[in-house]
């Protein structure tokens, strides 16, 4: 196939007759909760599952119109306001859901914005480098929480890859144009990219979160070694294992309401006064204090990883010494024999998490959540990596029920949330939820 600047108007003609009244196409793909985490001086060996606790990225077609009339006229008299481009696809960016307004970036820095300009230019790499492509308004919906240890981030891209692989490769290229499809087929039930090629774009945009991101895109529950070098800039290696789950297993999925008034996370709640904090200890002796713990973490989600780290290599050293009684996970074999068996019971015996003394230290109100679970009768409770997300494993949905709403009248947490887990195969990873095949023109 070939492109050039006289076939654009044919281009602009047909596309402009497919896209009449169509809306799209959405990707979701799941958060990741870990269920077992041992840390190791280069890293850590994990294991975790996709839950039913879901980001959504849409991929929406810009028409002439549009082009122009979201920019300014200054702007908009300077540039190309055809629909379709030999340059950027992406035209504008929002973020919505749970997360506060202005948190995340909506420019070029976004990865979903990055990952969806360099789907693009590999359909223009595989099939002609002057190949036309539409301009896209996107809009990333967030039903994840954003730093809490659940993988938010990962769940964006690899709900863009399955959107904007749909959109470029079978609405535009195949439905829309007429054209064969790059890996020689006329149809395809998600894109026409090369799994691999998608692969390397998340495996090249987020080196740290690439094995999350294959797990997103699989869904099930997988064994995760990370790797890497202490120098900066160093390579990070990663591993990831599709393990046998049965399932699937009922978490109730929290956030802590903060006690410090700086707090400044983006699940953060409402911090109460210092009176507050006060009559809440009065009333409520079971609230322990510890002596290294601080003021819950006024950071990023990145801060708050740095932070839990730099606090777990303090405590072991404390620990090598004497001065600190020992914390450990068990042996991986046994976490991986309970999910084998299905039974929530054995799962609650033996997940762990080597982060969990480090994580509620840096974040004291963790131990109130996790006190409040235990109250509530959960099987038990895990803190997701570094935090501040908790997760409660439950016996059943029934049982769900009842610990989410004893914990939502508990006073310590701002959300709970019943998130199963996924079984491998059909939409437990990401996926398509709304993509309308127009019949073409």
């Amino acid at each position: 196939m070939t492109s050039s600047n006289s076939d654009r108007p044919v281009f602009n003609s047909d596309w402009d007759q497919y896209i009449d009244g169509w809306d799209g196409v959405t990707g979701q793909a799941p958060a990741v909760l870990t269920v077992y985490l041992q840390a190791h001086s280069s890293g850590f060996t994990s294991v975790a599952q996709s839950v039913s606790l879901e980001n959504s990225v849409t991929i929406q077609p810009v028409t002439d119109a549009e082009s122009g009339s979201r920019r300014g006229l200054r702007e908009a008299s300077t540039v190309d306001r055809s629909p379709l481009t030999t340059g950027r696809v992406v035209h504008d960016l929002s973020v919505g859901g749970n997360v506060p307004m202005g948190q995340l970036p909506t420019g070029t820095d976004n990865v979903v914005w990055r990952v969806i300009e360099r789907i693009a230019e590999a359909y223009r790499f595989v099939m002609s480098p002057s190949l036309a492509l539409p301009r896209v308004d996107v809009k990333i919906t967030k039903r994840i929480p954003l730093s809490a240890g659940l993988g938010s981030k990962a769940a964006d891209v690899a709900a863009a890859i399955v959107a904007a692989d749909r959109f470029f490769g079978y609405h535009f290229i195949v439905r829309a144009m007429g054209f064969s499809a790059p890996g020689g087929t006329e149809a395809s039930s998600v894109g026409s990219l090369a799994s691999d090629v998608l692969r390397r774009i998340a495996r090249e945009e987020c080196p740290d979160e690439y094995a999350a991101i294959e797990l997103a895109l699989e869904g099930g529950t997988s064994l995760i070694n990370l790797d890497h070098d202490a120098q900066p800039g160093s390579d990070v290696t990663t591993q990831r294992t599709p393990l046998l789950a049965r399932g699937p297993l009922w978490w109730v999925i929290t956030l802590p309401v903060v006690t410090s008034p700086e707090m400044a996370m983006p699940w953060a709640a409402p911090s109460p006064t210092h009176e507050e904090q006060a009559a809440q200890s009065h009333n409520n002796p079971s609230v322990q204090h510890y002596d290294d713990e601080d003021e819950d973490a006024d950071e990023t989600g990145a801060g708050l990883c740095h932070r839990v780290v730099e606090r777990l290599a303090v405590q072991r050293a404390e620990m090598a010494s004497g001065k600190r009684s020992q914390y450990r996970v068990g042996n991986i074999e046994d976490i991986e024999r309970a999910l084998v068996s299905g039974d929530p019971t054995d799962v609650a015996k033996t997940m762990g998490n080597d982060l969990y003394p480090a994580a509620t230290s840096v974040v004291p109100s963790l131990r109130r959540v996790i006190q409040a679970g235990t109250r509530a009768g959960a099987l038990g409770t895990i803190v997701a990596q570094q935090g501040p997300a908790c997760a409660m494993l439950c016996a059943d949905e029934d049982h769900a029920r009842d610990v989410q709403a004893e914990l939502a009248g508990s006073g310590v947490v701002r959300t709970a949330r019943i998130a199963p887990s996924h079984r491998p195969g059909s939409q437990s990873g990401a996926h398509l939820v709304s993509d309308e095949d127009k019949k073409s023109p």
